[in-house]
């Protein structure tokens, strides 16, 4: 969808029904000023020719890996670590 050359009237159809599909994804009934955020960061070409904040439509979500709550797989070298330490066979060297 090319929406850099289109006149207003097209960019402004493409908007709204962008904004509808979102709607339609939330299951809602209507389209909110947070629909609208969605659907214009959402697409690449909307992001970077609408740059403006819009009243009621709250922040992007974003959440840097770091945070998230998944936990990595042990791999087979920490499965030994943990098996070795359970066993008492790792050696401490603050127990005399």
């Amino acid at each position: 969808m090319e929406i850099a050359g289109k006149p207003n009237k097209s960019k402004t159809k493409s908007t709204s029904q962008l904004v509808g599909n979102v709607s339609k994804e939330f299951k809602s009934n209507g389209i909110t000023p947070r629909h609208t955020l969605l659907a214009i960061r959402a697409n690449e070409e909307l992001d970077a020719f609408i740059k403006a904040t819009i009243p009621g439509g709250g922040v992007f979500p974003y959440f840097h890996r770091f945070l998230s709550t998944d936990k990595p797989k042990n791999s087979e070298k920490s499965r030994k670590q943990k098996k070795n330490v359970r066993s008492g066979s790792a050696q401490n060297p603050l127990v005399a």
